[in-house]
């Protein structure tokens, strides 16, 4: 067994684990890291020369201490292995063996923060390694491409909302970037929240996405093309991700985000199988997302570091 970071050379080796391990997804995908990854590594998993396990660290350097965390806009990390063969004992043996390796490399006070993919449910060998664990809740759609059974699952004010927009003739199209982001402003203004990332920062992973067929902006348009709603979606065969989503308050009563969301999710069923809403803490945004039908989801954000050291990366907003 050899634990080590990957050189370029071998990302092509990674993308391909990527795409055949169940907790891959397209965030974990080499040209993703680039686009949002000032620096990062990925560490890998081999066996007789052959990668079957690895981990992307994102990291940022404070004072000469690398702090371990999630990039903006990204999720579902953790440690992404190869379809285990073997079954029942033995394939939880393996799955223990890998997590035990990649808990075991990080240093006692390692500063760590990462979102584990869905599908690594199992984080017992790094609470052995002194990790904390929080449990968080995504929203999944399951029934891709069966969106008449989605309809019907649908609270009626949502399909009634949907209907109340296409009556007004507002249509669903793909936007630019830069109308996706004056949405995002206005609901970040409403409720009352800084940005996350910058334009630059979103366009340039908006343009890394598009080159690839893999993301768009979509936006809500009246009649008079004025936009109501806009979102950016990603995907890959897997899954589609509404990543991130906003809206013109004081056109809120149009029912042009249902619309949006409801015309993205015809799209995402023609190229993915899961819809993820990829969920919220704030309650009228869970409510709604709730009211398509989704499933939900749990997820593990598994953290390190020392409380002192956290104390002071909460004050300076690093975390």
């Amino acid at each position: 067994m050899e634990l080590r970071y990957l050189e370029k050379n071998e990302f092509s080796l990674w993308d391909d684990l990527v795409t055949r391990s169940p907790q891959g997804s397209i965030c974990c995908k080499s040209w993703w890291l680039e686009a949002v990854c000032d620096q990062f590594e990925i560490l890998g998993y081999f066996d007789n020369g052959r990668l079957m396990a690895g981990m992307p660290l994102y990291y940022e350097t404070y004072f000469g201490v690398k702090i371990y965390k999630m990039p903006k806009l990204t999720v579902g990390w953790g440690v992404i292995m190869e379809p285990v063969t073997a079954k029942g004992v033995h394939a939880l043996s393996k799955e223990m063996e890998i997590l035990n390796y990649f808990a075991a490399y990080f240093p006692k006070y390692v500063i760590f923060v990462q979102h584990f993919s869905p599908k690594l449910q199992n984080w017992l060998p790094f609470y052995w390694a002194g990790f904390k664990q929080t449990t968080r809740i995504t929203y999944n759609l399951y029934n891709l491409p069966d969106t008449q059974k989605i309809w019907d699952g649908m609270r009626s004010n949502i399909r009634g909302d949907i209907r109340k927009a296409q009556k007004q003739g507002i249509v669903v199209q793909s936007c630019t970037p830069e109308i996706a982001l004056s949405m995002f402003a206005k609901t970040r203004s409403r409720q009352d929240r800084k940005a996350a990332y910058t334009d630059d920062f979103f366009i340039n992973l908006y343009k890394s996405c598009k080159t690839r067929q893999a993301g768009e902006c979509f936006a809500a348009f009246d009649p008079q093309g004025n936009p109501h709603a806009a979102a950016f979606l990603v995907w890959d065969k897997k899954k589609a991700y509404y990543l991130v989503g906003g809206g013109d308050s004081e056109l809120r009563n149009s029912g042009a985000t249902s619309l949006l969301i409801w015309n993205m999710i015809e799209f995402a069923a023609q190229r993915s199988d899961i819809f993820d809403f990829e969920g919220s803490v704030i309650k009228p945004v869970e409510r709604f997302f709730r009211a398509f039908g989704a499933q939900q989801v749990p997820y593990h954000v598994v953290r390190k570091f020392p409380m002192l050291v956290r104390i002071v990366l909460a004050v300076m907003n690093k975390i």
